[in-house]
């Protein structure tokens, strides 16, 4: 017989709430396309009425005199300024962006990047270089290397970047994986599984004390990111990561508060590497420990200030990209943050993707600016025409 326990429903499960805010992303529509469409749309029958009443207010007029101020109002009267100069304006932007990388999937995330007023940055892969190095593998019972094969077998249930790390320490060291038994991965926390007869729990102090192992800590780790193992129900051990930050990355975040948008950092890390990284990029917003669905929390708290711009680059990160105004996945390793995100920059070597992503803010701002005036302007131009012609 196959027994399963239920733990909570399924409705407050992490990857409902993602799909929760996946689905409220969908069918948002940026004001100035809509407002221009509406506007063109009305334009022809106020038009039309227009001539009409030119028609008939020149009726003591000769038929061609009068004919020829109708096609005069008729011609005059052009919606090109907001159906045709808004969507140029927005392809413009999209193409000069794709020529750097950047893959904008629609208009609307145009306007809402121009519009915002926070940013949201993601720590591992987006201010950090997103491939980290296992520092020190720490085994307090266990042989060594029979420890890290154990959890290094069970890490290979996760996408999470450190997982990809004790994977490849592991290899170095020549040991094979072996079968695991009962995988589980519960995201944003850690993964579990019986291998070669032991219970095997890897990820975060939380996942673990959840679990009724207690975890203390060990040692200072002020620039390195920890997480913990336990074997067979007991405290087995450590794993501290090195995770260098992204070259440019100060820089970036210099150029972002130039133009006036809040910056701000939201993780699932709990160690001390968070305060670290944020202390050496002068940022004072930083928040650890955040699961997927919390991450879209906060989100949502910001956006009573404004717009929300938020970046990473993680599967994790998929349920945050789609509850902000504009997602900008980095990177294209993980599909679900990828398909999540309004935005894609492509993790090239020209130049850093946070870099990208503060040129992208000030290019959107001109593409509006340029695609408001134009269609302010070339409608004003048209009523002025309109009443010229008449």
């Amino acid at each position: 017989p196959l027994w399963l326990r239920v733990e909570a429903p399924y409705a407050g499960s992490t990857l409902e709430l993602m799909r929760r805010a996946l689905q409220d992303a969908l069918d948002r529509k940026g004001s100035l396309q809509t407002g221009s469409a509406a506007a063109s749309s009305c334009l022809q029958p106020l038009t039309l009425v227009a001539a009409v009443l030119v028609l008939g207010l020149r009726r003591g007029a000769v038929p061609l005199s009068r004919w020829t101020t109708v096609l005069s109002v008729l011609m005059a009267a052009t919606p090109c300024p907001a159906s045709i100069g808004v969507p140029v304006a927005f392809i413009s932007c999209m193409s000069v962006a794709a020529k750097h990388s950047v893959l904008i999937k629609s208009g609307a995330a145009i306007e809402a990047v121009a519009s915002a007023r926070h940013i949201v940055l993601d720590k591992t892969g987006t201010l950090t270089q997103g491939r980290p190095r296992v520092h020190r593998f720490t085994s307090f019972d266990f042989d060594s290397n029979k420890a890290l094969q154990l959890v290094a077998s069970t890490e290979a249930f996760s996408t999470h970047p450190l997982a990809t790390a004790v994977i490849h320490h592991a290899e170095s060291k020549g040991l094979g994986r072996l079968q695991v038994a009962f995988p589980e991965s519960i995201s944003g926390l850690g993964v579990a599984g019986v291998v070669s007869g032991h219970h095997i729990l890897v990820g975060t102090r939380r996942f673990l004390s959840d679990r009724d192992i207690v975890v203390s800590t060990t040692e200072s780790v002020e620039t390195h990111m920890e997480t913990f193992f336990a074997i067979d129900g007991k405290l087995a051990g450590s794993i501290l990561f090195d995770d260098d930050v992204r070259p440019g990355t100060a820089e970036a975040i210099t150029l972002l508060r130039k133009l006036g948008l809040q910056v701000a950092v939201l993780s699932g890390d709990r160690s001390a590497h968070l305060a670290a990284t944020a202390k050496q990029l002068a940022i004072d917003d930083a928040r650890g420990g955040c699961l997927p669905h919390e991450k879209a929390k906060c989100i949502q708290e910001l956006l009573s200030g404004g717009g929300v711009i938020m970046v990473g680059d993680e599967g994790n990160d998929a349920a945050a990209l789609a509850a902000a105004s504009v997602g900008i996945a980095v990177g294209t390793r993980s599909g679900l943050a990828s398909k999540s995100a309004d935005i894609v920059v492509s993790d090239t070597e020209c130049a850093s993707p946070l870099e990208r992503v503060a040129r992208l803010v000030a290019l959107c701002r001109h593409a509006v600016g340029t695609a408001r005036r134009g269609a302010e302007w070339g409608l004003g131009a048209s009523a002025v025409q309109v009443v010229a012609a008449s």
